[in-house]
């Protein structure tokens, strides 16, 4: 059955895996969010701290503060929300199930939404690592210096690559060239040699993550990415039911 209808770069995503999938990229992704609710004009700022899967969300104070006309106004009218992270944008409709105060500060719990429609940016589905994926990536610039990290996603195209200890050069250029990187997919007999080109370096917390796209890669190293893509994305699927 096809779960995700897909129109260009867009896509509906209604399989519940999949979107608190999404929905923990945006937490993890410490990603701002806009909210639009029936009474505000422009949107309100604000974060998604928590997911409880089938159940609710809960959303950080909104800034600035809709003009309600009492502090339970919101609760059973229909919310807006967008956000983007990791280079996907993010969009679904949900309904306000509650309110609360805590230490002075206003949050919202909403309804897992039925369906995101989400637009890609990059040419290719990347699949995240789960907490129990810690896939080792190490790689070696042109000067000779040398980094271990984790892979954060994979996709054929390209991968994203968690350093937690050590930092790459944020004033290297788009297009760098990283010429020899290893990849440690779990069951594989040796590292996945490749070479990358530096898309992009930013933060995400406590760790800095490297976006970069493969360098001609061989009909049979794709065979095998596609391979360990899909691998991961059966695992992931299966840790998000539990």
């Amino acid at each position: 059955m096809q779960n995700i209808s897909n129109n260009n770069n867009t896509h509906t995503v209604k399989l519940s895996s999949h979107i608190n999938e999404l929905i923990q990229r945006v937490i993890h992704g410490h990603a701002t969010i806009s909210v639009v609710t029936p009474y505000n004009k422009d949107p309100s700022s604000s974060a998604i701290l928590k997911l409880v899967p089938h159940e609710y969300l809960l959303l950080d104070e909104l800034k600035p503060g809709p003009q309600l006309p009492s502090e339970r106004a919101l609760i059973g009218k229909t919310v807006g929300i967008k956000a983007y992270v990791d280079g996907i944008s993010l969009e679904f409709s949900t309904s306000v199930i509650g309110s609360g105060v805590q230490r002075g500060t206003r949050y919202y719990t909403v309804a897992v939404p039925r369906e995101i429609i989400y637009e890609q940016k990059r040419g290719s589905f990347r699949v995240s690592t789960t907490i129990s994926q810690q896939i080792p990536v190490s790689f070696s610039m042109q000067s000779g210096l040398s980094y271990r990290g984790e892979l954060y996603d994979v996709s054929t195209g390209g991968i994203s690559i968690a350093l937690r200890n050590e930092k790459l050069d944020d004033r290297l250029l788009r297009g760098t060239e990283i010429p020899e990187c290893h990849i440690h997919f779990p069951g594989a007999r040796e590292p996945f040699f490749c070479q990358l080109e530096l898309q992009n370096i930013r933060t995400s917390g406590h760790m800095q993550l490297v976006g970069t796209s493969f360098i001609s890669l061989t009909p049979r190293q794709e065979r095998e990415l596609e391979k360990y893509v899909a691998t991961m994305d059966r695992k992931r699927r299966r840790e998000l039911v539990k």
